[in-house]
């Protein structure tokens, strides 16, 4: 049995270890996937046989290398060089090793897969089996550099240059966290892999949902973030509870809502538009995907409209995203859940006995009862004899 501790060690949920050792599983490298400029500096994905099945191992870059997401970018505090008035490059702050557990890419695998299994959810990403915990020795190297050889560029054929990784960072443990392979044709080029994919987008959204349910906002969403319509990728999810959430007075009360809302967005118009877009005049109108009922506006589109809904009326909550496209986008119209409102105490008590539904409802009411009155049933009677009887 494993003993390395669940990580990561704070509040909220943790992902158990797969083994203690790389060396104690029957391991063999097939292929590297992604690179980790592919994958944003966060990781490279790598194919592998352990046993007898076939896992993705997605192994994450160091904490020195990482590019880190701390969300709005109104809201980051940003340093102009060495004064405030030296007009030097604006330099976005590292988070403190506390604040790490929250926002590492590795750490947020962990606790949105983490929350998966606690709640018995599973099935609304990529299964996770656990994470790996080990030092880049000549051994574990040699693991690597086979697969790396074939299938990266010749100026990454070992796995410290993929990882960005030399002099004493060598020595400090690497994590990955081995998942499940889920295996799809080659496709050409995006638009086929949407094409391809189509049967599976009604029910992506639902999921999407479900994970705002749960407490998890992805803040990724993207068509390459799924493959056949399964989510594979979790490394920039907030999971409550969160050094930013709304319990720390750190950031708005409303931030975990507005990153829902920025969730659905760009499934609307990175995932549905980049189906519906192309083959909008090759296809019938039947067949083209339909809108998620989610749409962001902007003030001036809402102008001349008389009579507004009543959660659509002004003054607008803005749209709390990553990209700088966003500026002046609002929240016009809410998601369905508020992820910052998951009871993730209740959930950790039940540890994979409960589930969404009975974890985000109120108890019902009890209902009282009415006290059958005592003698004879005078209704009855009259019904029974036709006649009235008096008292």
């Amino acid at each position: 049995m494993p003993t390395a501790k669940p990580l990561p060690d704070c509040e909220g949920p943790k992902l158990e270890p797969f083994a203690d050792s790389i060396f104690d599983l029957n391991i063999k490298f097939l292929g590297i996937i992604t690179t980790a400029d592919d994958g944003g500096r966060k990781a490279i994905v790598m194919k592998a046989r352990i046993g007898r099945k076939i896992y993705a191992v997605k192994i994450f870059q160091h904490r020195s290398n990482t590019i880190y997401d701390f969300g709005s970018d109104y809201l980051q505090p940003l340093t102009t060089g060495d004064s405030a008035t030296d007009g030097g490059p604006r330099v976005a702050p590292r988070p403190t090793p506390e604040q790490d557990k929250y926002v590492l890419p590795f750490f947020c695998e962990c606790r949105a897969y983490g929350r998966l299994k606690e709640t018995g959810r599973e099935d609304l990403a990529a299964r996770a089996h656990g994470y790996l915990s080990f030092v880049l020795t000549e051994e574990v190297r040699n693991l690597f550099n086979n697969a790396i050889a074939e299938h990266a560029s010749p100026t990454q054929g070992d796995i410290l240059s993929v990882l960005g990784l030399s002099g004493d960072l060598a020595l400090d443990p690497v994590f990955a966290i081995v998942k499940d392979w889920i295996d799809h044709p080659p496709y050409d080029d995006v638009w086929d892999i949407a094409l391809a994919e189509s049967a599976l987008y009604p029910r992506m959204p639902r999921n999407l949902k479900a994970l705002h349910k749960l407490g998890i906002v992805v803040r990724d969403i993207n068509l390459g973030q799924y493959v056949n319509g399964v989510l594979v990728d979790l490394s920039s999810a907030w999971t409550a509870p969160h050094c930013f959430g709304p319990e720390t007075g750190i950031r708005l009360r409303w931030e975990f809502l507005s990153q829902a809302a920025w969730d659905l967005y760009c499934f609307q118009t990175q995932v549905i538009d980049a189906y519906n877009g192309p083959y909008r005049r090759m296809l019938k109108k039947g067949e083209l995907l339909p809108e998620v009922s989610f749409r962001v506006y902007s003030p001036p589109e809402m102008l001349g409209r008389l009579r507004p809904r009543p959660h659509r009326q002004q003054p607008y909550l803005p749209l709390l995203g990553n990209q700088p496209w966003l500026e002046n986008q609002f929240l016009t119209e809410m998601p369905p859940f508020d992820p910052s409102r998951f009871n993730w105490v209740k959930a950790q008590v039940g540890r994979g006995r409960l589930t969404a539904k009975n974890i985000n409802s109120e108890p019902k009411p009890t209902k009282k009862r009415r006290r059958k009155a005592r003698g004879l049933n005078y209704g009855c009677i009259r019904a029974y004899t036709g006649s009235t009887m008096r008292g």
